[in-house]
């Protein structure tokens, strides 16, 4: 028996007893308290859902690094260094009359903590990002160089006065190519290999921005390419490669590649045919992937209150802090409802319009 409905029992019996017998006023006192210990109690294990997860709003993510790209020492963490301006307010910000890499280094993560020391962040950001800064392995690469790696220490102490991300015009006014990897690797972003920091600083920017040049509709068709090109039919729907978002990419990468999972474990007969769009609604950007050719396998009521494994552990290991969740589905019987499987809010069935097949709509806030 579920705690809800033992609160139940237990009330109608309160109710038949304080009906039937005649009690003091301290009876009945204690009687009300001992109830309202099993409400509270079963109101407490109704809250914490299949994983226990406390909800984080994707707005501290996007605000967080759109702050770190706009600023003056942390963007060029991001960005190539390209101009002469640049580097004299590097060297001022420094205090150096020179360019010197070990005082940029220490700037740039005093910078990175006091920026996240007035933001909410994931701790899964706030690790790779550090990493990066300060020396560790970062991203799902498993990638060992940064900005404090034993390669680009070496690197300076042999080349002083050289900035070790510059852009082209810096490259070929100091003849610096900038600092070379130790050991290339293949993006999973960016095309073709990683060799130089430069490449590193550029990938390093893609995994939380997306804008024209680094295009989700460019993602996604890669990853469908590479790993479900003869087992989903796609189209690409209403897909706006321009808008720019600030998120974590590479989770955004995982989340999509288990959603359409979930869609090929669910279609029985040929392949799934998936819809992909992409478009801003106001303040929100909105990535909708619609299988077409399903039906929901649950009610809404019971998709409602158990949710499944799968999308618990998307939740938990993706969504959460990513984005908000919806599913939209038809649940047969001329039974089309919307579910916000994830935004903060008690979960709740809403009816909608007439649809075809299942909807998952990821939500990114941006203000």
């Amino acid at each position: 028996m579920s705690k809800e409905k033992k609160v139940i029992k237990k009330l109608n019996q309160v109710l038949e007893v304080l009906s039937k017998e005649r009690l003091t006023f301290s009876q009945q006192d204690k009687l009300i308290k001992l109830v309202k210990r099993e409400c509270e109690t079963a109101s407490t294990a109704s809250d914490k859902t299949e994983s226990n997860k406390e909800y984080k709003s994707p707005l501290y993510l996007y605000r967080f690094l759109h702050e770190y790209n706009q600023d003056p020492v942390l963007k060029y963490t991001c960005h190539l260094i390209d101009d002469d301006e640049i580097i004299e307010e590097i060297k001022k910000e420094c205090g150096t009359s020179d360019y010197d890499f070990n005082s940029h280094q220490k700037l740039i993560y005093k910078s990175f903590k006091k920026l996240a020391e007035k933001n909410s962040i994931n701790e899964k950001v706030y690790k790779l990002i550090e990493n990066y800064l300060n020396g560790g392995t970062w991203s799902s690469d498993k990638i060992t160089e940064g900005w404090n790696s034993e390669g680009i220490r070496k690197w300076s102490e042999q080349n002083p006065g050289k900035i070790p991300n510059p852009g082209e015009n810096i490259m070929h006014k100091y003849k610096n190519p900038g600092y070379k990897l130790q050991k290339s690797f293949k993006s999973k972003i960016l095309w073709g290999k990683i060799t130089n920091f430069s490449h590193l600083v550029l990938h390093f920017k893609h995994l939380f921005h997306i804008r024209e040049d680094n295009s989700l509709i460019n993602i996604v068709k890669r990853i469908n390419s590479e790993e479900f090109e003869s087992k989903v039919d796609f189209k690409y729907p209403n897909f706006i490669e321009n808008i720019e978002l600030f998120t974590d990419v590479d989770k955004l990468m995982q989340a999509y590649k288990k959603i359409i999972w979930m869609c090929i474990k669910e279609n029985k007969i040929g392949n799934p045919k998936i819809e992909l769009s992409f478009f801003r609604e106001n303040s929100q950007v909105k990535f909708s992937i619609h299988h077409k050719n399903s039906t929901y396998h649950k009610t809404c009521y019971d998709q409602q209150r158990r949710i499944g494994k799968d999308l618990d552990q998307l939740i938990k290991n993706q969504i959460n802090g990513l984005c908000d969740f919806y599913l939209e589905a038809d649940f047969g019987k001329n039974n089309f409802k919307r579910i916000n499987l994830w935004d903060g809010n008690v979960r709740t069935c809403v009816s909608i319009d007439k649809m075809k097949g299942v909807k998952f709509l990821l939500v990114f806030k941006t203000e």
